[in-house]
């Protein structure tokens, strides 16, 4: 809850961020787990975006973890990466081939303490909710796509223009 709160009060470092090293950088964190459990890993070459580096990380890496915790573990665990541009954002999404979100949770994981199969896994509820505010903070935004039992696709907005 502190960092929640810290959040809003941190001062932010805006430049221009190389989203491809930035995610190969968070990657490299969850190795062990991405090689323990056999996932297989696509990135696409993704355009860079204005934003917090520091912050930037832990939005990637919330998604990466949640990736690997949800995964099924009746099939191999796949995680693709990649972007679009529209106007004056850049559409970052990573889709995993795991347990996926019911349409009905879509926008309730998003609020804070907030867990889907809290009984199944680890985490506080505040992973989304970080993750919510990092991105308003530089005038983006998350969502999910509906993809129960195929996997989930979060997909987020980053300004890909310096606003004054």
């Amino acid at each position: 809850m502190l960092e929640l709160s810290r959040l809003g009060k941190a001062p932010l470092n805006i430049n221009l961020v190389d989203m491809s090293a930035e995610i190969k950088f968070s990657l490299n964190s969850y190795e062990f787990q991405i090689k323990e459990n056999h996932i297989e890993i696509n990135i696409d070459t993704l355009p860079s975006a204005y934003c917090d580096s520091i912050q930037m990380n832990q939005v990637l890496s919330n998604l990466i973890v949640s990736a690997i915790k949800y995964l099924d573990p009746e099939r191999p665990g796949k995680i693709d990466i990649f972007a679009s541009k529209e106007k004056d954002f850049n559409i970052y999404s990573i889709k995993d081939n795991g347990i996926g979100v019911s349409a009905e949770y879509s926008k309730k994981i998003f609020e804070i303490f907030y867990r889907i199969n809290s009984d199944r896994n680890e985490g506080d509820g505040l992973g989304l909710s970080i993750i919510t505010k990092i991105l308003g903070r530089v005038g983006g935004s998350i969502w999910i796509e509906d993809t129960i039992d195929i996997g989930a696709v979060f997909s987020f907005s980053l300004p890909n223009k310096l606003v004054s």
